[in-house]
């Protein structure tokens, strides 16, 4: 598996020499993604608003695939007021209580 992605590295990086029937390197960089055995880790970019992710967390809390419904709910928990996006407001006891 090391060499076949090695591979498609060096293709990568040598898009226009070795495929230049490509005309653009969208169409090559979707002929590599193709190529790439299903289930490898992509990195992305992705932006989003807090309103995206509150409809996202109401789809996948519940979700049967536990990547959704564990890993990216506890990542939204570990972001900043959370409650914005599960609608876990704390109570107004524990938010003015005089200690």
């Amino acid at each position: 598996m090391e060499h076949y992605i090695y591979d498609l590295n060096n293709l990568i990086h040598n898009s226009m020499e070795t495929y230049p029937q490509y005309n653009s390197n969208k169409s090559f960089l979707e002929l590599v993604k193709a190529m790439l055995p299903e289930g490898y880790k992509q990195t992305r970019l992705v932006s989003l608003n807090y309103q995206v992710l509150r409809t996202m967390y109401g789809q996948r809390k519940n979700h049967r695939l536990s990547g959704w419904n564990t890993d990216f709910v506890e990542w939204i928990k570990t972001l900043p007021l959370p409650e914005w996006i599960t609608g876990d407001f704390p109570d107004e006891d524990q938010i003015f209580s005089k200690d």
